[in-house]
């Protein structure tokens, strides 16, 4: 058994040598995972959840390779510090909808949609370089409120104020950061943001929140 480690979601999507290698400049113990039985050997001390690509072929490998149950039994059962990042942070919602309805995992209450359907004149996907603003007294990282981050996406999350902890303005303003207990998710790629993305990373594995 690999004691404290931090455990990279491997399903077959997501920039995962890319987000390992960031990992690495924080810590050692990284452990990529490509079968959900293998959670159970291990002592998980926090878990990533990477993404790239549309939500509902996502969701659903999630569920045939066993991720999804298995998740749930790790982030809701035994609280390990959980972070989803782009299609990772879509998933955590109740309902996504692109190409389609998809049930998400229903870890933070709320629902994905189109950024195009509040603002039919954007240029989506949303690339590129934005800011970060975060919301008072919901994060543990006030070093990075104002700074950039690297997005990839067409979609967003929508969910009551409660769960948002920070907002980017692309069109319309909306959730960058949601938080609920030990459930997190950024829409951006912090492991192609540089500075601020390794601090980040830093953070979350060394006190398990952002």
């Amino acid at each position: 058994m690999i004691d404290g480690c931090t455990v990279i979601i491997n399903c077959g999507i997501g920039n995962i040598n890319s987000l390992k290698n960031a990992c690495l400049k924080s810590a050692q113990n990284i452990v990529e995972v490509c079968d959900a039985v293998d959670l159970e050997k291990l002592n998980i001390k926090r878990l990533i959840l990477p993404g790239v690509g549309a939500v509902g072929p996502y969701l659903e490998l999630l569920r045939k390779k066993g991720f999804a149950t298995a998740l749930k039994s790790c982030v809701l059962e035994r609280s390990i510090p959980f972070l989803g990042i782009c299609v990772g942070m879509q998933v955590l919602a109740t309902q996504c909808e692109e190409f389609g309805m998809f049930d998400g995992l229903d870890f933070i209450p709320g629902k994905v949609e189109p950024l195009r359907r509040f603002n039919p004149a954007l240029r989506l996907p949303h690339v590129g370089w934005n800011t970060v603003d975060l919301v008072r007294n919901k994060h543990s990282l006030p070093e990075l409120d104002g700074e950039d981050f690297y997005f990839v996406h067409s979609n967003h999350f929508i969910c009551d104020e409660t769960y948002v902890a920070g907002r980017t303005f692309y069109g319309l303003d909306f959730a960058s950061i949601v938080k609920r207990n030990n459930v997190q998710g950024v829409q951006f790629h912090p492991e192609k943001s540089s500075t601020a993305g390794e601090f980040l990373i830093k953070k979350f594995i060394s006190k398990g929140s952002i």
